[in-house]
């Protein structure tokens, strides 16, 4: 009984011992992420612009890495945390003498919702301190207004800047030597506010602040007695006013001339810098001085203030969110009425919701990726049935040997599956193939263009490969496009190793791609700025009762060939175009005539012949070069078919001519492919004193919508709906107007309303829509002095719970209504109101 008793006691406390360790182990495990192993290694990071994040912005984040212990030479590795994509880290070689205190910087893409990232600085396998860094992830609908070298003292009055549905804006200082030398690095900001501070820029800031203004930036510059810190230091694009003094005068007229009345005056004399313009738009003005220019460069604006807003009386001046809101939002800004410009009608190729896997996947549709043919495994199949069948039972019947079958057909099988997996392998290649996709996105009325590049690495055996590409470029990760996974080490809950590790230098950046799979291709994103040499320059006019589109290419690029798109369903395709040459081509603008499937996605209407096959017999086989435009064209402007809003065309030409230099692959010779794609808006031409614009060229832009959904080129109206669009009209004088709308799978013009704004009674007025094409009675009073027109339609049948509630009965199924194809059309040709 002793023994037993002893062993049971030593039995518990083994049992004790173990809870024990086991409960230290699980506290250890939970112990904070961001402990330093190494506490003489102190990590210290933060976002160059606050720790602000946005969906399709960039991160700048500045590392400080402090060594207090031994010399230490190891890397710094900073890990984003977004899984949507291929798992990519950034990395930098790190040398830390003892006592050392070193900066690094890194740019991060933010593709998803961005919230933190990790810092770890490695030696060898083993992390010798580790630091995470929270991130504040903002709305796609919230601004952010950045203030160069000023705090928000004088600038309270912003906070009150918002529309319906979108959040108060976040304000936030910018230094001037933090100003990067990229425009993309600035995207988080909507508006940048420059007043009197000295401003200096070196030649890679100033041409990234002019790159991000014809992006659709807003820069702001302040005057008062202060503008000669500002003005004279902006690059040439950006100035187009000169200063030829500074006066005091009392702003009497303002309070009266601002949209929303205000009734408080404007105390005391305000010092403002005397503007002079040729090319802006004057805003306000006071006894004769103009008190704001706006000035448009590209898809941007720069706005030129005679006075300083941060100084009284202005500042604190009750009209002082008014005076902003007409400064920074208006009737045509994608921030008025809370507008979706990236649905149906939106701004064409906006970027933010840009669809990378299917640029990802085109990566693969090249000659060189082609599957097997068909014909040639048909050939084979056949001649194995052949054989095993016909000629196998033959042979054996006559050598009565029919029992072999058992061995015979197996043999054969074998033997036919060898024979196909050496016609597949002598058809897949043994060489690393690159494919560079670029995208040149060409500003209107500018040669300034953001270039994408989407780049796919193919391996023909299982191994790392290196990359260099030249210069400092902002790298991003793709949707993991080879199938595999990453090389984590199984833990569902943990992030798994990077497939790809990126290292930024000022002289390059080196790409390593680590274990690739043989046989698949991996790929990466990169964006960057670029000024043409040349230009592509287009333009439609109306002549002798026909359209003809003329195109010139003073570019050295050459195009094999391109497409003239304007609305959701009209496009025109367009032969090669030589460098330095001109082609002009006559084009149809009946919407209606142009295809045979109206409402399909336009990517799909363009480059599927399948659609729109008019030739005798079966349409061919989509090719491999036209599936790829399919899926690239398909990610630029989504499913809803977007298109250009206002009096506004687009021309896609299609190069198989590099942009920029391509892929430097270490110790390997690389077969190199390139796919590129220049976006250029084009003119129309207009007679001023007979306007003649067809349907479909004058696409409406959404501004608001209630309960409506969105499909391939089109709206979709359910009980109790509305959407809003706007369209401008260009200058010059027609007697008619008329509203274009289609329906689309029986919906009925009965079950929906469409309305005017009435601009003289600010109300909207219903026009009887009943077909396709509703001519405008008394067009005047729904066109504004800036030439917009805003129309509405609504769907106010009741849904099935409000019907059923009112009759007591079971209601029937109420059919969405859909519509495509919102324009307007003018014409000189016919008396008005006829």
């Amino acid at each position: 009984m002793l023994k037993l008793r002893n062993w049971m006691l030593i039995v518990t406390a083994l049992i004790v011992l173990l809870s024990t360790m086991a409960l230290l182990t699980k506290e250890l495990m939970a112990a904070p992420e961001d402990e330093n192993q190494n506490p003489s290694i102190i990590i210290k990071a933060k976002g160059t612009y606050g720790n602000y994040t946005k969906q399709g912005a960039w991160l700048p984040l500045q590392v400080e890495v402090a060594n207090q212990g031994k010399d230490l030479q190891g890397s710094l590795r900073v890990i984003p945390n977004d899984a949507q994509f291929d798992t990519l880290d950034y990395v930098s070689s790190a040398v830390l003498p003892q006592g050392s205190i070193k900066a690094f910087n890194f740019y991060l893409p933010v593709q998803g919702a961005l919230t933190s990232v990790i810092i770890e600085l490695t030696s060898g396998d083993k992390v010798i301190a580790k630091q995470t860094v929270s991130l504040i992830a903002l709305s796609n609908n919230q601004w952010v207004i950045g203030l160069l070298d000023r705090s928000e003292e004088g600038f309270s009055s912003l906070s009150g800047l918002k529309q319906t549905n979108w959040l108060t804006p976040e304000l936030c200082t910018v230094k001037n030597a933090d100003l990067p030398e990229k425009a993309e690095l600035l995207n988080l900001f909507n508006v940048l506010i420059i007043d009197d501070v000295n401003l200096k820029l070196t030649q890679g800031q100033a041409t990234a602040l002019t790159h991000w203004v014809s992006r659709g930036g807003i820069l702001v510059v302040g005057g008062g007695s202060g503008w000669q810190k500002v003005l004279p230091n902006l690059p040439p694009e950006l100035l187009p006013v000169k200063v030829s003094g500074v006066e005091n005068i009392t702003l009497s007229a303002l309070p009266g001339s601002l949209s929303e009345p205000v009734s408080e005056a404007l105390s005391g004399p305000v010092q403002i810098a005397d503007l002079q313009s040729s090319q802006g738009k004057e805003l306000f003005s006071e006894q004769g001085h103009p008190l704001a220019i706006k000035s448009q460069l590209g898809d941007g604006q720069v706005i030129y203030l005679a006075f300083d807003p941060a100084l009284e009386p202005i500042s604190n001046w009750s009209g002082a969110k008014v005076l902003w809101k007409d400064l920074l939002i208006n009737e045509k800004s994608d921030l008025a009425n809370g507008s979706v410009s990236s649905q149906f009608g939106g701004s064409f190729f906006n970027g933010q919701s840009n669809n990378l896997n299917g640029i990802a996947n085109a990566l693969g549709n090249i000659e060189d990726m082609v599957l097997p043919s068909l014909r040639n495994m048909a050939l084979i199949l056949g001649l194995y049935i052949f054989l095993a069948g016909l000629v196998n039972y033959l042979v054996l019947k006559k050598l009565d040997k029919r029992e072999w079958t058992w061995i015979t057909v197996p043999v054969l099988a074998i033997v036919f599956v060898g024979l196909i997996y050496f016609t597949s392998f002598k058809t897949r290649p043994a060489e690393v193939i690159s494919h560079q996709i670029n995208i040149v996105d060409v500003k209107p009325g500018t040669s300034l263009a953001k270039v994408t590049a989407i780049t796919g690495l193919f391996a023909p055996t299982h191994e790392t490969y290196h990359l260099q590409l030249q210069g400092r470029q902002l790298i991003g990760a793709l949707p993991n496009i080879d199938g595999g996974i990453g090389m984590g080490s199984g833990a569902t809950n943990q992030r798994p190793s990077a497939n790809i590790s990126v290292e930024q230098t000022p002289e390059q950046t080196n790409i390593e791609f680590r274990q690739m799979r043989s046989w698949v291709m991996r790929g990466f994103s990169s964006v960057g700025d670029a000024s043409l040499t040349g230009a592509i320059s287009g333009e439609i006019t109306y002549q002798d009762n026909k359209w003809l589109a003329t195109l010139t290419n003073s570019t050295h690029y050459n195009f094999t060939d391109g497409v003239i798109i304007s609305s959701a369903n009209w496009f025109a395709k367009v032969g090669a175009l030589k460098a330095g040459g001109e082609t002009q081509r006559e084009i149809e603008m009946n919407q209606n005539s142009t295809n045979n499937n109206p409402g399909m996605p336009l990517a799909y209407q363009i480059y599927n012949p399948q659609l729109n096959w008019q030739g005798p017999g079966a349409p061919p086989r989509q090719q491999a070069k036209d599936m790829m435009r399919q899926q690239i064209l398909e990610s630029l402007i989504g499913d809803g078919g977007i298109s250009p809003s206002g009096s506004k065309l687009l021309f896609l030409g299609w190069s198989v001519e590099p942009f920029q230099e391509g892929l430097n692959i270490t110790d390997k010779d690389v077969k190199k492919y390139y796919t590129t794609l220049f976006e250029v808006p084009l003119t129309l031409k207009f007679d001023q004193d007979h306007l003649e614009v067809p349907e479909g060229i004058l696409a409406g832009t959404l501004l608001s919508s209630q309960n409506v959904g969105f499909g391939p080129g089109s709206i979709m109206m359910q009980p109790n709906s509305e959407a809003i669009y706007q369209v401008e009209l260009p200058l010059g004088k027609f007697s008619e107007m008329q509203l274009n709308l289609h329906q689309r799978n029986g919906s009925s013009f009965s079950a929906v309303n469409g309305s005017f704004y009435n601009w003289e009674t600010a109300s909207w007025e219903d026009i009887g829509m009943t077909t396709d094409n509703t001519v405008i009675k008394e067009p005047a009073k729904y066109i504004n002095g800036d030439r917009l027109v805003r129309f509405k339609i609504s769907n106010q049948s009741q849904s099935q719970a409000q019907s059923q509630q009112q009759f007591k009965s079971q209601p029937q199924q109420l059919p969405q209504q859909e519509f495509y194809g919102i324009s307007i059309s003018l014409s000189s040709r016919v008396v008005a109101n006829k």
